[in-house]
C-alpha cells in the first residue's frame, strides 16, 4: 500500500516537472503538446 502512495507521488511529480520544462524550455509550437505517458525504469 504505501509502494503504490510514493509510485502516485512520483508520477505526479514528474508530470508536473514535465510540463514546466515544457513551458520553460521547448518552442512555441511545442508548448501545446501533452504528455501520454510517464514510465518508471526498474534497475
Amino acid at each position: 500500500m504505501k509502494a503504490n502512495a510514493v509510485r502516485l507521488q512520483l508520477h505526479a511529480l514528474a508530470y508536473n516537472l514535465s510540463n514546466f520544462l515544457r513551458t520553460l524550455a521547448l518552442p512555441d509550437e511545442m508548448e501545446s503538446w501533452s504528455l501520454t505517458t510517464i514510465r518508471l525504469l526498474k534497475k
